[in-house]
């Protein structure tokens, strides 16, 4: 689906009364997709243009699955979006020739491509936290999808989108749930139905994998697969992740400096993490130093509400009696597949979430007896990254509005607040000339940075990476663990990292622990003897060997 700034965008524009383009009936010859010569540039002032996109040119044939694979800010996402025509208004757009199913996209005017937008060309866009509606049931934002293209009679529309939620392997009880009820990777799901919803030809998916654990992510791809079969829709691939294209993708397009080619055979040896995972270690190969915050038995509960008033509820257990320690220094891995409480156990550590039962301890400081306005103060020492930098940040803020926004309301002068956030900038490897940005001309890489830079503005002794590599290539993930790793050393800092990426935490975790449906089934140290089996945390195969393993 659409961000809210793009829906913005599209609705300042006019169709012109005359001279529009007529859209022709579907080509059923030929390829679903044909660029000619894309080029794309974004002004960033008036005599200062950006080039994004340089001469591309391919084609997608009907039923089939091309992958784009390419690093961070190498236009990847600029082409997805270039071929919807919902690129920002500082993009200049030219090309000899985009066409699709036998129409010329330049030429249709806005009221012409909505009618292809969504209905013939959809967008599986890699943030679902942006793409979703905050307040709108997840049910009714599919069933818009159907409704704004009259597609089924209005009786069947609510049956077509329990049969979209079951296709894509959620329970039509999700119907009534709001996005923040449901995990990152049932959000995802959310947005896979909302692409499908109305049988488009081709499907722009970008990052489809993002954030998914290793079940999620071949269950996904198998979805792809069997939609391609069943339905015959074409799928362009946008990914890092060359080698879950070559898994899934007929032939894959390497995307360098905006630049199309055809891409290599997958190689291990092209991957900095798996290379230099060694370098990037944060934890430490001793025994444990002191203990900072301790977990003791902690259960919480969520009620999810159904009907068309919220009147009946149902309780979701998302942790179960959870224990474990977490030491001054160390660098903590969390791990477990999507839905199984490592967020909501990370929101209760940070103060964001109470707890039903159980206990908080850091610092000999039971967190869950502290009032509300104690518990601010404790915030602010605990610090969380999370899973979705773009969601977390205000898009009308810029990056030193972002950044220094906590010690704004601290009460902090104008020049204390500019002085800080210039020198945690230069200590996370932002430009001064970024201040001014907004968070949306940011890519992945630097909006992590940024995220760091919030979190480390009031100096806490704590941070926790909630899914914070997700979505990275290989190259920029490596370049931030670099990252944090001098920091934590520079401030001394303990970690906290979440991943459903047994081979990030291998490589910079001294102690993971495993949750599985908001069980803690496992905890390994670094020095011990098991450290190991991190590496088969997230094969299915060991699902069963976890569910039943002793308690940490």
């Amino acid at each position: 689906m659409l961000l809210p700034s793009t829906l913005s965008h599209l609705r300042k524009q006019r169709s012109p009364i005359s001279g529009q383009a007529e859209l022709a009936e579907p080509s059923t010859r030929g390829p679903v997709l044909c660029v000619r010569k894309l080029n794309v540039e974004y002004r960033n002032s008036p005599n200062a243009h950006v080039v994004g996109l340089c001469d591309i040119s391919f084609h997608i044939d009907r039923g089939e699955i091309v992958g784009i694979f390419g690093p961070s800010g190498s236009g990847k996402t600029s082409l997805g979006l270039a071929l919807l025509k919902i690129l920002p208004p500082s993009a200049i757009v030219r090309a000899d020739d985009i066409e699709f199913e036998g129409n010329n996209l330049l030429s249709l005017t806005e009221r012409r491509m909505r009618s292809v937008r969504g209905k013939r060309i959809a967008l599986m866009h890699q943030e679902a936290a942006l793409s979703l509606n905050p307040v709108m049931r997840v049910g009714d934002q599919i069933l818009e999808v159907i409704r704004a293209h009259n597609a089924g009679r209005r009786c069947e529309r609510r049956v077509k989108v329990q049969e979209l939620l079951r296709s894509v392997g959620l329970s039509e009880s999700t119907y009534d749930s709001y996005p923040h009820e449901l995990s990152g990777g049932e959000r995802h799901r959310i947005v896979i139905a909302q692409a499908l919803a109305c049988h488009p030809a081709l499907v722009v998916a970008d990052e489809p994998t993002a954030g998914l654990d290793a079940e999620l992510k071949d269950e996904l791809l198998n979805l792809i697969a069997r939609f391609r079969t069943e339905m015959g829709i074409s799928f362009l691939v946008i990914s890092h992740e060359r080698k879950m294209l070559a898994q899934i993708a007929d032939r894959t397009l390497e995307m360098i400096a905006g630049r199309l080619r055809e891409s290599h055979p997958f190689c291990e040896a092209s991957w900095p993490l798996a290379a230099n995972a060694q370098s990037s270690t944060m934890g430490s190969s001793e025994a444990p130093s002191e203990r900072l915050i301790s977990v003791h038995a902690l259960s919480k509960s969520y009620a999810k509400h159904r009907g068309f008033f919220r009147q009946h509820s149902q309780s979701v257990q998302a942790l179960r009696q959870v224990s474990l320690s977490i030491h001054h220094g160390s660098c903590f891995g969390l791990a477990g597949p999507s839905g199984s409480g490592k967020s909501t156990l990370a929101k209760c550590i940070a103060g964001w979430e109470r707890a039903d039962s159980g206990k908080i301890i850091f610092r000999g400081e039971e967190l869950t007896k502290l009032t509300d306005a104690a518990l601010r103060r404790v915030r602010a020492r605990i610090q969380l990254v999370l899973q979705d930098s773009a969601a977390a940040f205000n898009p009308n803020l810029t990056a030193e509005q972002i950044v220094e926004e906590p010690l704004l309301i601290e009460g902090k002068s104008t020049e204390e607040r500019h002085a800080a956030v210039r020198r945690l900038f230069l200590e996370t490897g932002l430009e001064e000339d970024m201040l001014r940005r907004k968070p949306q001309a940011f890519s992945g890489g630097q909006r992590q940075r940024l995220a760091i830079a919030r979190a480390l503005i009031l100096n806490p002794e704590v941070v926790i990476f909630d899914e914070s590599m997700t979505g990275l290539d290989s190259g920029t993930r490596e370049q931030i663990l670099q990252l944090l790793t001098r920091l934590k050393a520079a401030r001394n800092l303990t970690y906290v990292l979440i991943s459903h990426d047994a081979d990030l935490l291998s490589a910079a975790a001294d102690t993971v622990a495993t949750l599985r449906k908001g069980i803690l089934v496992n905890v390994v140290h670094r020095y011990s003897a098991e450290y190991d089996k991190v590496a088969n945390i997230e094969r299915p195969s060991d699902a069963k060997a976890l569910a039943t393993g002793e308690r940490a």
